[in-house]
């Protein structure tokens, strides 16, 4: 048997899986990496992400699946996001840093969270954005077909975060979590299926869990003050509405092509 058979087998992928979960099973277990406690945790996440990010590659990721994916970056694309980043910079606790209402106690680290930030932002955008928005993308038809791919899919993804509970995580933070990660899925399906790029979606992505993990994993402290909150609001609402706008704008062609055509029909039956 020729080895481009043995790896599309599905006796190999299905191998392939149980062995990486085992790997998963490994990772989250007590087992001791490193003697730092922060680096052994940051270092198992990382690992447990990279061997999702295995099965993905492996079980989903054929390019007739993938149809909205590319990693180009236009000039266009760029300026489109633009509300996008803003969103993700405006969870970086910049006020609580300055006001010293909290403090980066191990800013040795900042470089290892960062690696895992933009290693868990790989995983999730290349299945949920990747695979989960392209299909989607691909079945769904008809009048603001956008919309649905977009809500659906941030649907899907702040879903997903109900898996915390599994992890001792309380009921009410779980569900803000699911709440503010549906948004943030929305958002980030809408900017692929907008600029068709998953390195925009990956990179605000990694700078959103930067922000958020940063005086969590590496810090103590109040990261979320008033001045906090006011930035995402006033972020929020800008990129609400600049994707809002840009949405019915590409539902007029729409309208006017309807009409139109009903227009010439009615020509016709005279």
């Amino acid at each position: 048997m020729k080895l481009k058979k043995i790896f599309e087998s599905k006796a190999f992928i299905y191998a392939f899986i149980l062995l990486i979960a085992a790997g998963i099973l490994f990772f989250r277990s007590d087992f001791v990496i490193a003697k730092d406690a922060i680096v052994n945790a940051v270092i198992k996440n990382v690992g447990t992400e990279l061997l999702v990010l295995a099965i993905v590659l492996v079980a989903f990721c054929k390019k007739e699946s993938l149809t909205l994916v590319s990693l180009k970056v236009s000039g266009k694309s760029l300026l489109w996001s633009i509300p996008c980043f803003l969103v993700a910079l405006a969870n970086f606790p910049f006020s609580a840093l300055i006001n010293k209402t909290a403090v980066i106690s191990r800013a040795d680290l900042i470089w290892l969270v960062a690696i895992e930030c933009f290693v868990v932002a790989v995983t999730e955008e290349l299945f949920f954005r990747g695979v989960v928005t392209s299909h989607l993308d691909s079945k769904l038809e008809g009048k603001h077909k956008k919309f649905k791919v977009v809500i659906i899919s941030g649907a899907i993804f702040g879903a997903w975060h109900i898996i915390n509970l599994l992890g001792g995580a309380g009921v009410t933070a779980t569900l803000l979590q699911v709440v503010y990660t549906f948004l943030i899925g929305s958002m980030l399906a809408m900017l692929l299926v907008t600029t068709k790029s998953l390195t925009l979606c990956v990179l605000v992505h990694a700078i959103f869990n930067f922000g958020g993990a940063v005086i969590e994993k590496l810090g103590t402290g109040v990261a979320h003050d008033t001045l906090f909150w006011i930035a995402t609001v006033l972020a929020g609402a800008i990129c609400f509405v600049f994707m809002g706008v840009s949405y019915l704008k590409t539902e007029k062609p729409f309208k006017k092509t309807a009409v139109t055509a009903l227009d010439n029909t009615n020509e016709d039956t005279k």
